[in-house]
């Protein structure tokens, strides 16, 4: 591929490992804070009656694959880039260990060192 002065491509390619941990059963939306009910249990929910929240530490080790690329443009010692990563992954948690499809846009700016400080 041909690009003019200053510019270059990458390809990236990984292996996903990652770990996954549910800190809180709750969710803040604004000022307002709701409690997240679990819905792994068998008993239906029947409402004003107390139900189970999610485990204070549950959580799943996962695994996938990772690709992508991206383009950059470098003038003196600084440079701005732009990338697409996209993650192939599955994340064991109960009810949920089925793979799926993550795509991260990346915008990155940065200073290159000719030298050590």
């Amino acid at each position: 591929m041909l690009l003019r002065d200053g510019f270059s491509w990458y390809l990236t390619a990984a292996l996903n490992i990652n770990n996954t941990t549910v800190i809180e059963n709750k969710i803040n939306i604004g000022s307002l804070q709701y409690s997240i009910k679990t819905n792994y249990s068998t008993t239906p929910y029947v409402p004003n009656t107390p139900v189970n929240d999610y485990q204070f530490r549950q959580g799943g080790i996962g695994v996938g694959l990772a690709g992508g690329g991206g383009i950059k443009y470098q003038f003196n010692n600084l440079y701005v880039a732009m990338d697409v990563n996209v993650y192939y992954t599955q994340t064991i948690l109960p009810g949920r260990e089925h793979f799926g499809i993550q795509i991260a846009p990346l915008f990155r700016m940065g200073y290159r060192s000719t030298s050590l400080l």
